[in-house]
């Protein structure tokens, strides 16, 4: 599977609960990848890897060890035949999305990914909207709002 995303303004994805693609800030159209089957990350050019950032995530909270971050890396992650670390095979992760347009006009937002395959009754998408004020929402008509997506 392979999540892409080009945009502006702040966009981030959470693998799992871990800060995978920061994209935050106001700025024109920026991009990231992350390649689930080769564990590549690219993002704004920089290439990293799911481990890498698994890693340093775990290390940054709580004042974690070394020896901490690896036993916990080590724990979700196996280093397959072309030597990259990729998530453990028939393993459940969770993908949020986070998403703020801060312009008054011109907004671009571009997201691709594919699943390689889909059993029938195993995939959930949802779209929720939120406000900082939730009486926003309130005072917007959005039955003529189109969200499109396709899965294949």
């Amino acid at each position: 599977m392979i999540f892409e995303f080009t945009g502006d303004d702040d966009f981030w994805l959470y693998v799992d609960g871990e800060l995978v693609l920061d994209i935050g800030g106001v700025h024109s159209a920026k991009g990231g990848s992350v390649n689930f089957r080769t564990g590549q990350v690219i993002v704004n050019n920089q290439p990293t890897s799911l481990y890498e950032l698994f890693y340093n995530n775990y290390l940054s909270r709580d004042g974690h060890t070394a020896a901490e971050a690896q036993a916990y890396v080590d724990g979700i992650f196996v280093r397959n035949k072309e030597g990259n670390y990729v998530f453990r095979d028939y393993t459940v992760h969770e993908m949020k999305v986070y998403y703020m347009e801060r312009g008054a006009g011109a907004s671009n937002l571009n997201m691709h990914f594919n699943l390689s395959s889909v059993t029938p009754g195993n995939v959930l998408f949802a779209k929720q909207l939120t406000a900082a004020d939730p009486e926003d929402l309130n005072d917007m008509d959005y039955s003529l709002v189109q969200y499109p997506f396709q899965i294949y």
